[in-house]
């Protein structure tokens, strides 16, 4: 299963992003998350594989409002729930060590707190609206990461 597998109206539905914008998430987040295999064929725990669009899509159905593995999720992507699982741990976990590294850096956090601040007062969204605060983090990321390219770059998290 890959985005472009599903319509607009579809990716908000399921997703709460625009198809133009999952592009860009699997776009900007493939050379950072250091996942085994390729764009096509990643290798999550317990040897399963699947298309990284696919796990990253996964991870944003379940995030976008609360569903359960069995029935919904399984239904959905056509996966028995182990693999879903293991799609599951192995994106989380990919996504943890990316995060940690500017989290936990405390020079990087504060040469970039002003950024991020500019970039998200700038965002017309409101936490009111029904978006959630993951999906803000996530855009934002996106934002930064293509309009400044060296922002998720490893050299600005080595000190």
């Amino acid at each position: 299963m890959k985005v472009n597998d599903f319509n607009e109206v579809q990716c908000i539905k399921h997703f709460r992003f625009r198809k133009e914008h999952l592009l860009q998430i699997c776009e900007a987040l493939w050379p950072r998350l250091g996942l085994d295999g390729t764009y096509d064929d990643i290798t999550c725990i317990n040897r399963y594989r699947c298309p990284f669009e696919t796990a990253i899509l996964v991870l944003l159905y379940r995030l976008s409002r609360p569903r359960r593995i069995r029935p919904e999720m399984e239904e959905f992507f056509g996966m028995r729930r182990s693999h879903l699982s293991a799609i599951l741990v192995t994106i989380v976990d990919c996504m943890y060590d990316l995060c940690m590294k500017y989290f936990t850096n405390p020079i990087l956090f504060k040469q970039k707190m002003n950024l991020f601040s500019k970039k998200y007062q700038k965002m017309d969204y409101s936490l009111t609206c029904g978006v959630s605060l993951m999906e803000h983090f996530v855009k934002l990321v996106v934002l930064v990461s293509f309009k400044n390219r060296h922002i998720l770059d490893i050299r600005d998290v080595m000190v």
